[in-house]
């Protein structure tokens, strides 16, 4: 399970996926931002993980941002 909160709306985004890999999360990532800029959120300012090795290391990540 991943999960992607707005910290200030608390507007949440979750999907079970297959695996932790980097590009797994980066793509969630991106369909994260698609479903908070439909809901009004256009700005992402930063992103805080728990610190898990494919969301603080993998280059698909990096390239995000």
């Amino acid at each position: 399970m991943h999960s992607v909160i707005d910290d200030h709306s608390r507007l949440a985004y979750s999907e079970i996926l297959p695996d932790e890999k980097g590009a797994t999360c980066a793509t969630l990532l991106a369909r994260a931002a698609e479903y908070f800029t439909a809901a009004g959120i256009i700005r992402i300012r930063r992103v805080m993980t728990d610190d898990a090795f494919a969301y603080r290391y993998s280059t698909a990540m990096r390239d995000m941002v």
